[in-house]
C-alpha cells in the first residue's frame, strides 16, 4: 500500500513542478507584451498630438485644448516639454542637457528621464514655432492636472507655424 501512495505523490510533484514551470513560462513570455504596452501609449500620445497640431498647421487659424487622460501605462509622465537646444537653458537645465546629447534635432521630450522607452526619449514635432514656444522658457514644459496634460495648441491667422501653450 505504501507503493501506490509514494507513486501518486510522486505524480502529484511532478504534476506540481510541470504547473510551475508553465506559469514561469508564461510569465516570462508575457512580460515583454505587457512592457511594448507602455511603448505603445506613449506613440500613440506623440501621434495624437501631432495629429492635433498638423490639424491647426493646415487652417488659417485655429486654438485648441488637446486634452490628453493619463492612461495606466504612462502615468508616470510628469511633464511634457518643448525645446530649443539652439538656444541656453534657463529652465530644467539638467534634463535639457541630457536631451541635447541625443540630438539638437529634436524639440520635444517627456519628464522624467527614462519613463519613455528606446528610441522614444524625444521627438521632432514639425510645423511648431520652437523660438515662440521658448521665447521665456527654454524648455517649455507642460505638468499634469487632474490625470491630464492640457496642451493649448494655436495658430493666428498672421503665423505660418503652431504656437504650444
Amino acid at each position: 500500500m505504501s507503493k501506490a501512495q509514494m507513486e501518486v505523490s510522486f505524480g502529484m510533484i511532478f504534476s506540481i513542478i510541470l504547473i510551475i514551470a508553465f506559469i514561469v513560462t508564461a510569465g516570462i513570455v508575457i512580460y515583454p507584451f505587457l512592457k511594448n504596452t507602455k511603448c505603445s501609449e506613449v506613440g500613440l500620445f506623440k501621434t495624437d498630438l501631432q495629429s492635433e497640431i498638423n490639424t491647426a498647421y493646415h487652417s488659417d487659424a485655429m486654438t485648441t485644448i488637446f486634452p490628453k487622460t493619463a492612461t495606466t501605462d504612462v502615468k508616470e509622465i510628469t511633464e511634457i516639454c518643448f525645446a530649443d537646444f539652439n538656444k541656453p537653458a534657463n529652465n530644467h537645465q539638467e534634463e535639457f542637457e541630457l536631451r541635447k546629447l541625443n540630438g539638437v534635432d529634436k524639440n520635444m521630450f517627456f519628464l522624467p528621464e527614462g519613463i519613455a522607452c528606446a528610441g522614444q526619449e524625444s521627438y521632432k514635432i514639425p510645423e511648431i514655432n520652437i523660438s515662440i514656444i521658448t521665447a521665456e522658457r527654454n524648455p517649455y514644459c507642460i505638468g499634469r492636472r487632474a490625470g491630464n496634460f492640457k496642451v493649448t495648441i494655436e495658430k493666428k491667422f498672421s503665423s505660418v507655424l503652431v504656437e504650444i501653450r
